[in-house]
């Protein structure tokens, strides 16, 4: 099957499922209702994930399936992010305790290593296999719950699977990532398009942690197979590094600073970086439009590695990170000038 007729049934798939979705939700009673921490005013249905799951492990399943060109363990990982999705699904509709949801998390987590163990994984290069392996599976705990906590506000999921789906695709078809990177991630934009037309502000669905935490694992474990054929720091491991970079930075800092102030990190809040930008009375979309340029910037000096030092690289991106998150603290703003 042609891969753009692939594309457009996924992008199709999921815009027509998550209309059909919000209806069910609404009728089921499956919404977000506001409060003191949220960024939305009236209840919303939320579970819209689901749609954007389903569309992309069927379609990145068919695709596989026609071209027969399977990664190692890639069904295996297809299928661990569908029942992580069931178990959040029911956080959902009924909530469940953190720790429970982080066993499952883990136990997925250690599946996918599992895989990995003969072949090492982020640092194969410099360290034994079974510390490169645990810090790989930290990491991609972290970058799966990570995933979770940014998904507070109108567009930013989507726009964020935007970003990494198409700097992978891109780099995929310049011939500086795997072939194989090329789907997977180009159904990613496809899947993330399709939910965006309901997700962008004011949104009519929510993607719930059915979407964001296996969505998470998926793109967490397609970002580490990235760096594994390499065996070094370069673009592979750059990319990785790069491309997520403000989630990175605005997840990890955040979490830092509740726990020096002892609060509960799992616990619901506004302090995210992202959320003091809406305090201040940025729109929804003008954040997710401020995290679009830096995203492009981030792929750019992805880009610069080729013709440049790898410290160069590093340094844009650094600076692109910190004046983001500057801005949405407020310190350009006007009152914080004349103060």
């Amino acid at each position: 099957m042609n891969i753009l007729v692939l594309v457009m049934l996924c992008f199709i798939f999921t815009s027509i499922g998550t209309g059909l979705l919000i209806i069910i939700l609404e009728k089921g009673n499956v919404l977000d209702i506001p409060n003191q921490r949220s960024s939305h005013v009236s209840s919303i249905p939320r579970g819209g994930g689901i749609a954007v799951l389903s569309a992309l492990i069927c379609f990145w399943i068919v695709d596989r399936y026609l071209s027969q060109q399977w990664v190692a363990g890639e069904l295996f990982i297809l299928i661990a992010a569908a029942l992580l999705g069931i178990v959040c699904f029911v956080d959902d509709l009924r909530g469940l305790s953190p720790y429970l949801k982080l066993l499952f998390q883990i136990i997925a987590v250690a599946a996918g290593l599992i895989i990995l163990n003969d072949k090492g994984a982020l640092f194969q290069a410099w360290l034994p296999i079974w510390i490169d392996l645990t810090l790989t599976g930290l990491m991609w705990l972290w970058f799966i719950n990570l995933f979770n906590f940014m998904d507070g506000i109108d567009g930013i999921t989507a726009v964020q699977m935007i970003s990494i789906g198409l700097g992978l695709s891109l780099l995929s078809v310049f011939g500086l990532l795997n072939s194989w990177v090329f789907t997977p991630s180009i159904l990613i934009v496809a899947c993330a398009l399709g939910f965006l037309i309901w997700n962008w502000t004011p949104a009519k669905v929510f993607m719930g942690d059915v979407g964001s935490v296996p969505l998470g694992y998926l793109i967490g474990w397609l970002l580490i197979y990235v760096v594994i054929p390499s065996n070094s720091f370069g673009i592979e491991l750059l990319t990785i590094v790069l491309l997520p970079a403000y989630y990175y930075a605005d997840a990890t800092i955040t979490i830092i600073r509740r726990s020096l102030c002892k609060k509960n990190i799992f616990q619901a809040h506004r302090e995210h970086f992202y959320q003091f930008a809406v305090d201040r009375g940025v729109s929804h979309g003008q954040v997710c439009g401020a995290i679009i340029l830096a995203n492009s910037i981030l792929f750019g000096a992805v880009l610069l590695c080729v013709e440049f030092n790898i410290a160069v690289s590093i340094t844009i991106g650094l600076i692109v990170v910190t004046l983001l998150l500057f801005w949405m603290r407020g310190v350009f703003s006007k009152k914080s000038l004349t103060k």
